[in-house]
């Protein structure tokens, strides 16, 4: 190879090194030009989001530290002349900047039972039977079987449930709540003397939602499926005489005679009959009944009737006479004026079947509420094997309210109420 092409070639091998090394250079600036790409967007990400987190805050997660928290205080005209009133701290009753009244605060000024099953907190107006349910930890409620929303989420905490001022403003007939900025103080008060009701009313269809799962049970010895702690005094009466008696031929009613405790039952048919009514202690004895049914499958059993006036039951005789054809023959199947024990309002027919029907003595439904009756204060008043004792046809679907010892004593010894009560006044 002479010079002239040992030249040519180096210079081909220069070049061919230049453009490497060029080559070599761009790619060396692109991977640079990406990784500072990657880098401003991490850190754009990172900043956005940090922009995002604040600005969520603000808007969302205000701090109860920079809110004005008044305190709220009872005014209770019943308690003794030595006693003060009741007074939550401020930082006791707010939450996400709002201000929240705990129902026990309430209950100073009305009696009140409440549940709790599983995520559901009921409370019940002992006085007026009105009612409230609410999910815990959302704005979901139903009052007197009406849904509504609350402005916030209900709270339960260490057993006392809050629920936003606005809820009781709104929908608690009653209630007052008087502001002193001077103080910082809102003050709780009747403005009424008459039981405490809800504005919403319960409308024409039966409330059957069940009260779902719960936990616990209320005691093991009857194996409760819900906890029916709140409604223990009702099914199981201090005084437990008070309502073992007789109502019969031999044991009659004044027509004059009107229970002062009648409440409507919640479970009352959906077929637009009137409320059907009971007196307090059965009716919420039957509400813990019913609801442990439910939880245990059985469903659709509703009320269909309870009290009964004495004019009301004359018509009904009367009626039952024109199928029969004479007195003798109907009282078998309808008690003549007076002697009904629906005007005791300790007793209801309730079933899920079109009529009342022997029938029902036979199914699932008709079978669990006979056999579990007693532990809520009730016995089956017109047993098929006591026919000739209480003289009325077995009637499968009709539960006579007597609290619970007597309604064990009579479910352990199989006996009618007319043999128990011969048999502890021996």
């Amino acid at each position: 190879m002479d010079s002239k092409q040992q030249q040519r070639s180096a210079e081909a091998q220069r070049r061919l090194a230049r453009q490497r090394a060029l080559k070599r250079k761009k790619i060396a600036k692109r991977r640079r030009m990406i990784r500072f790409f990657i880098i401003f967007a991490v850190i754009y990400v990172v900043l956005m989001m940090a922009v995002a987190v604040g600005i969520f805050i603000n808007l969302h997660i205000k701090s109860d530290d920079n809110v004005e928290k008044y305190d709220v205080e009872v005014s209770n005209p019943n308690k003794d002349e030595d006693e003060d009133n009741t007074v939550y701290s401020g930082d006791d009753v707010y939450f996400d900047s709002e201000l929240y009244i705990p129902f026990e605060a309430i209950g100073e000024l009305s009696d009140y039972t409440l549940t709790k099953d599983g995520d559901v907190v009921g409370i019940v107006f002992r006085e007026s039977g009105e009612y409230a349910k609410f999910t815990v930890d959302t704005l979901k409620a139903n009052v007197n079987g009406n849904e509504v929303e609350l402005s916030s989420n209900s709270k339960f905490i260490d057993g006392k449930l809050y629920l936003p001022i606005e809820f009781y403003e709104t929908h608690l007939i009653g209630f007052t709540a008087t502001k002193n900025d001077e103080e910082m103080k809102y003050t709780v008060s009747r403005s009424t003397d008459e039981p405490y009701e809800f504005l919403l009313k319960k409308p024409s269809s039966t409330d059957t939602q069940s009260e779902q799962t719960a936990n616990g049970t209320t005691e093991a010895h009857l194996d409760f499926t819900l906890d029916l702690s709140a409604y223990e005094q009702y099914m199981n009466p201090e005084n437990r005489d008070e309502y073992l008696f007789l109502v019969n031929a031999e044991n009659p009613l004044d027509e004059n005679y009107v229970p002062d405790d009648l409440l409507g039952s919640i479970y009352t048919r959906d077929d637009g009959r009137a409320t059907q009514k009971l007196r307090k202690y059965a009716c919420f004895a039957l509400e813990a009944f019913l609801k442990e049914a439910e939880a245990c499958g059985i469903d659709g059993v509703t009320v269909t009737s309870a009290y009964r006036s004495y004019e009301y039951q004359s018509q009904l005789f009367q009626n039952e006479i024109s199928i029969t054809g004479s007195e003798e023959e109907a009282a078998k199947n309808v008690n003549p004026p007076g002697i009904s024990e629906h005007q005791s309002g300790l007793c209801i027919d309730m079933h899920n079947l079109p009529a009342a029907s022997t029938a029902f003595g036979g199914t699932v439904e008709g079978d669990w509420l006979e056999e579990n009756a007693h532990k809520f204060g009730y016995i089956l008043r017109y047993p098929k094997n006591k026919v000739s004792i209480t003289g009325i046809n077995y009637e499968p679907w009709h539960f006579r309210y007597v609290g619970r010892y007597h309604a064990t004593k009579m479910h352990e010894l199989g006996m009618c109420l007319e043999e128990y009560i011969e048999y502890i006044n021996k």
